[in-house]
């Protein structure tokens, strides 16, 4: 146009971002089992593509997304599955949503404990736990490293300096 006029200039900014969350953000599973946490995540703006991810899992510890992409917005199950030979123990890790442009995070934690006896199940039958823990005692007994049949640990009934009897039971 003319020298000294005026322009104009229209521009439409869309905004596009997501927020996650979880629920429960912590939990206690035993070995050899698994639980499910919900992934949740709210849109700012126009929805986009997430996927998801998790990253610091302790040892022993997987993680699956039903489903794995998700549109923010919507929501996700996380199943968390600890191997029978996981470390028992608590660790923070993260899920990750993984948008368009973003990526934003979540915190959990896990704690992996050992699996409660059966009811009616011997407890510490191969005297694993260095000890004589859940078992009735007579006598000079104790748990010792040698002469084990299977495992590390055994019972000795009985003293190396005595003569006596001993005995060691467990009511299931």
């Amino acid at each position: 146009t003319s020298a000294g006029g005026t322009r104009t200039a229209t521009y439409t900014l869309t905004v596009s971002d997501f927020g996650i969350s979880l629920n429960p953000t912590s939990t206690t599973v035993a070995v050899g089992t698994s639980t499910n946490v919900t992934v949740s995540t709210v849109t700012t703006g126009v929805a986009q593509s997430v996927t998801l991810s998790a990253t610091g899992l302790p040892s022993g510890v997987t993680a699956s997304f039903n489903p794995a992409t998700i549109n923010s917005g919507s929501s996700s199950v996380l199943t968390l599955t600890v191997a029978a030979n996981a470390t028992l123990d608590t660790t923070a890790f993260s899920v990750v949503g993984t948008g368009t442009t973003l990526s934003h995070s979540a915190g959990f934690s896990i704690t992996v404990s050992a699996t409660p006896p059966a009811s009616g199940a011997i407890t510490n039958g191969g005297f694993e736990t260095g000890s004589l823990a859940g078992w009735s005692i007579a006598g000079a007994a104790e748990s010792v490293v040698a002469a084990a049949h299977s495992g590390s640990w055994a019972d000795r009934g009985g003293s190396t300096t005595q003569i006596g009897r001993a005995s060691c039971r467990e009511r299931v």
